[in-house]
């Protein structure tokens, strides 16, 4: 049944083992018996022939996804053959070929274990067998595979699988129901066993005539890099951490140490590979080192630091990451003095400080968010006035985005949206109404067109979104974004985007504006019907339903409205469903009605000895 070894060439073999594949695929009687002559038969060199040949290599990987513990000996015998002192797992995982196959045995070796308990020994004794090959490696050749873009890779994710950390999703069809990872005590001593290892190998490795601080600006090595100060963050382990950080940016690990590599740190920040991986440090750094960077490197270098093209995002990434409100109050003093600048230029910064508020530091909320709408304004000389009626046309029309360095320049087109502009007004419709109303008010009496524009708009669809699902938003001014669209939904129903964000518009609706968008639809049944997106509209709105009798739709519509009215009260506790009637009697009475029920409510309840005394 089986041909000799020696009758392989590259072709037989490839054929060979895809009608192997074939017969595992139709679910044949033996498939133990069968894998286990298949791979007796590929020791030696045609198992690394098949596996390093790019048509070979998809069907050892299919042959893999249906092997057990067992065949993987051949494979780790391979791993482990020595050949001019380097172990033949090197030039496996440096094959773009090979690395793919090793993925897919890590990946088969998780499924195993999440199969059965009893694969639970020999998975991990495997993973081991690795470890062993990894840790014998000398310094020229981790150097060299952490150089290749696939070998660093292969090493990333084997130290993903011993730490516990998930993998990428493999892209051949896995069974549902697996473990994404491994969660072994001594797996993950090993992987900080590895990590220890590749450290003190590379430390004070000679590489282009300078120390290990400059293999961060290779893409591949600062991507290892990155993977081991996010598995040591995962892991808890503080020195470890420490010491990667101070050997990639010579950053002391104890304050009151002597800084000699401010210029190193400034290279590194502003170079597109080596800024990603202080990234990563400032969002895994303990709170004392967080400090001792902003402190030495970025205090005095703020403003350099936010105008350049790259180290801004560096600088984005320290606001969203400040641990105290001190550090962010401090870093957005020095910067608001250059907002103009930051505006036209490097926004994202602007949209970190505004990001935050929402999420950390609501406190400082009211005071970023009026300065930014009385900068915009001064920024485009225009009064208070005339900011807030045209802020939303500004952030909509903002001329940013300057040409990046690594990018050609391309004309713009006139009625493209600024991305960054959107951003931003989505995060301040995400603000409290009391601060954002003038936004609000200024996107609602934009120009039809524009509107309509926006909801056929790739990105000013979401947007939009946006707009209908912030909580801070007035039902009210939501109604008239709708009713300013009167007239014009069938040029949203008939374009992809602007059908989904019609439906959305139809939700937030009344029952009159339900009927007018109803009523516009039946005119362009015909042509709704005709294309794919249109027969959800048709559907969803029921306007077959709505031709034929108007009253038992304006009933269905009734019953609905009043089902999600109470699903919403439902969900809401008794304190948020108080304060929903408050804001909805504030609305009604005014303010004052409410805050003078209020004190007389409190004086009420105060005892008399109080009640006395303050009368």
């Amino acid at each position: 049944m089986f041909a000799s070894q020696k009758q392989f060439s590259a072709p037989t073999k490839t054929r060979y083992v895809t009608r192997v594949v074939n017969l595992l695929e139709a679910e044949v009687d033996d498939p133990l018996l069968l894998l286990q002559n298949v791979w007796a038969e590929l020791q030696g060199p045609p198992l690394v022939q098949l596996i390093c040949y790019g048509e070979s290599s998809d069907v050892v990987e299919k042959l893999i996804h249906y092997s057990n513990c067992s065949n993987f000996e051949n494979l780790l015998l391979e791993f482990e053959d020595v050949e001019d002192g380097v172990c033949g797992l090197i030039p496996i995982i440096e094959n773009p070929y090979g690395s793919y196959v090793f993925d897919a045995m890590l990946w088969r070796i998780m499924d195993l274990y999440a199969e059965d308990e009893e694969n639970h020994e020999q998975c991990i004794n495997l993973l081991n067998r690795i470890a062993d090959l990894l840790i014998t490696l000398e310094r020229s050749n981790i150097l060299e595979c952490i150089s290749t873009a696939y070998g660093s890779t292969a090493l990333k994710h084997f130290l993903q699988v011993l730490s516990g950390s998930p993998l990428d999703p493999y892209p051949i069809k896995r069974k549902k129901n697996k473990l994404e990872t491994i969660d072994d005590p001594d797996l993950v001593l090993r992987s900080i066993e590895l990590i220890k290892f590749f450290l003190n190998k590379m430390k004070n490795i000679e590489y282009h005539g300078d120390a290990i601080s400059s293999l961060v600006f290779e893409t591949t090595i600062s991507s290892f890099f990155q993977q081991l100060i996010l598995i040591s963050s995962s892991l808890d382990q503080e020195n470890l951490l420490l010491s990667i950080i101070s050997e990639v940016t010579h950053i002391p690990t104890q304050i009151t140490e002597e800084i000699l590599a401010e210029d190193l740190f400034k290279k590194q920040i502003t170079n597109q590979q080596a800024s990603r991986i202080i990234e990563v440090i400032l969002q895994t750094c303990t709170d004392s080192v967080f400090r001792e960077f902003y402190y030495i490197y970025f205090k005095d270098n703020l403003h350099r630091f936010a105008n350049h093209p790259i180290a801004n995002y560096v600088v984005q990434c320290l606001i969203r990451n400040t641990r105290k409100s001190k550090q962010y109050k401090f870093i957005y003093d020095a910067l608001i003095e250059d907002f103009d600048h930051l505006l036209r230029g490097r926004s994202g910064v602007l949209l970190a400080f505004l990001e935050m508020t929402t999420e950390k530091y609501v406190k400082y909320q009211k005071l970023v968010v009026q300065s930014f709408i009385k900068n915009i304004g001064e920024c485009f000389n225009k009064t208070i006035e005339e900011s807030n009626k045209a802020i939303a046309t500004m952030l909509l029309y903002l001329a940013n985005e300057p040409p990046h360095i690594f990018k050609k320049n391309k004309p713009k087109r006139e009625d493209k949206f600024s991305a960054i502009g959107m951003k931003i007004l989505t995060t301040l419709f995400h603000c409290d109404a009391d601060y954002s109303t003038p936004v609000v008010q200024s996107f609602v009496k934009l120009p039809v067109q524009t509107k309509v524009h926006l909801c056929r708009d790739s990105l000013g669809s979401r947007l939009v979104d946006s707009f209908i699902e912030s909580p801070h938003i007035k039902i009210r001014h939501k109604l008239k974004f709708v009713q300013s669209l009167r007239g014009n939904f069938d040029q949203l129903a008939l374009k992809p985007i602007g059908s989904r964000v019609l439906e959305r518009l139809f939700e937030v609706s009344d029952l009159s504006m339900k009927e007018a968008i109803a009523n516009e639809m039946t005119e362009i049944e015909d042509d709704l019907d005709a294309i794919f997106h249109g027969k959800f509209i048709l559907k969803n709105m029921k306007i077959a339903l709505f031709r034929q009798n108007r009253h038992t739709w304006r009933n269905k519509i009734k019953e609905s409205l009043k089902e999600k009215d109470d699903l919403d009260m439902t969900q809401l506790g008794k304190k948020k469903r108080k304060k929903a009637k408050r804001r909805a009697m504030k609305e009604i009475l005014g303010e004052d009605h409410i805050t003078k029920k209020r004190k007389r409510n409190e004086y009420e309840n105060e005892p008399r000895k109080k009640r006395h005394k303050r009368s």
